[in-house]
């Protein structure tokens, strides 16, 4: 796309929103700007009260902030721990974070992930995970993502993972405890779509061979992503060229990863 194709999309999705949502006649310039401004104030009163619900739901209004979603080390099972004391529904929390990090808060993702792998069978340590997570929410109550769009209608992929990450916590002789982590982020015009933090399925037996994995599992979301922008150029009535000239960045930082991502198939 060159640059003077941005300016036609953006006035054309401008327009649809105009007529479609705001439901009122075009507009100009100054008027539009404030019209955005309004809604990103309404929807930051609108993100608040969901918090709220959270926070409420465990009745920590008299717990202390916390600055970060969870601790350095990662959550384990803690078999031997102390039971879960059940001061609140562990399931329905679990349900409104989800749905929390996944609109707006990509900063718990990991956090939120660690907990719901323990749903079916929680801990104290665990509620006490869950809990710090919802302080954190607390000192940062009004916070949420801001967009600013690039002039490049691209899409970048961010992956990384770890190693073996839960074997100094697990139970060594449980396979769980040598999974691996992916984590990837999505943006479409220098913004974020998708972010997500989950093990991998299957047991990497080195460090290339994991962040492998997570690439694999990033193109996943990548590749029904680009038919679903390919159609919306088209619906945009942009040129064939434009809606087939769309590109895609990944970016990773193992060497031996790019490597053997860049060999010839059957080599």
């Amino acid at each position: 796309m060159g640059p003077t194709d941005l300016p036609k999309v953006v006035q054309r999705m401008l327009a649809v929103k105009r007529r479609t949502v705001l439901n009122k006649p075009l507009v100009d310039r100054e008027e539009w700007l404030k019209l955005v401004r309004m809604e990103r104030t309404a929807y930051r009163r609108a993100l608040a009260p969901q918090r709220l619900i959270i926070i409420e739901a465990l009745n920590i209004d008299h717990e202390p902030q916390k600055h970060t979603p969870a601790l350095k080390e990662p959550l384990g099972k803690d078999e031997n721990g102390d039971p879960a004391n059940g001061s609140f529904s562990y399931a329905s929390v679990i349900g409104m974070a989800l749905y929390l990090c996944g609109h707006s808060r990509p900063d718990i993702q990991f956090a939120v992930s660690q907990c719901v792998r323990f749903i079916h069978g929680f801990k104290r340590s665990h509620e006490k995970a869950l809990i710090r997570i919802e302080q954190y929410l607390k000192s940062s109550v009004n916070e949420g993502l801001i967009l600013r769009p690039t002039d490049s209608f691209d899409i970048e992929c961010h992956v990384n993972a770890d190693f073996a990450g839960l074997y100094s916590v697990e139970d060594i002789m449980d396979p769980t405890c040598v999974k691996s982590r992916t984590g990837y982020v999505i943006s479409v015009c220098g913004c974020p779509v998708v972010w997500v933090s989950r093990l991998q399925t299957d047991i990497a037996t080195a460090t290339m061979e994991a962040e492998y994995h997570a690439l694999s599992m990033a193109m996943r979301d990548i590749l029904p992503l680009q038919r679903v922008f390919k159609t919306v150029a088209q619906g945009l009535g942009l040129s064939n060229e434009t809606a087939t000239s769309l590109k895609t960045t990944v970016w990773e930082d193992n060497m031996g990863f790019l490597k053997l991502a860049r060999l010839k198939p059957g080599q």
